[in-house]
């Protein structure tokens, strides 16, 4: 059974109500997710892309009642090299890598 927007209003992660979206039939998964059918999002894709780019939230598309998609917002991915390049050269660990630390997790 699919719920409606007026049982579960749809938020952002701030708590923000959505605009725009209190008629179509959504059921959050958890707090940062919301779904949609698909047929929903075939008469509205538009809409929920439009929505999906601003809030940052993902939208999980169902069949029958079952996750089959998730839409979630671009990210451009960055190389290791990119992120750390800066520091290369100017970090040095000291001791063993392969060391155990079970010393240091020791029950308190």
């Amino acid at each position: 059974m699919m719920a409606t927007s007026e049982m579960y209003p749809l938020r952002t992660r701030r708590g923000r109500l959505v605009a725009g979206l209190n008629s179509v039939r959504v059921m959050p998964i958890v707090m940062t997710m919301v779904t949609v059918s698909k047929s929903v999002l075939k008469a509205r894709m538009l809409e929920f892309f439009r929505q999906v780019e601003q809030t940052g939230e993902a939208l999980v598309v169902t069949s029958d009642g079952v996750p089959v998609l998730k839409i979630v917002p671009f990210s451009e991915q960055h190389s290791v090299e990119a992120v750390f390049g800066n520091v290369r050269g100017k970090l040095a660990w000291k001791g063993k890598l392969d060391a155990p630390t079970s010393a240091e997790w020791s029950n308190r």
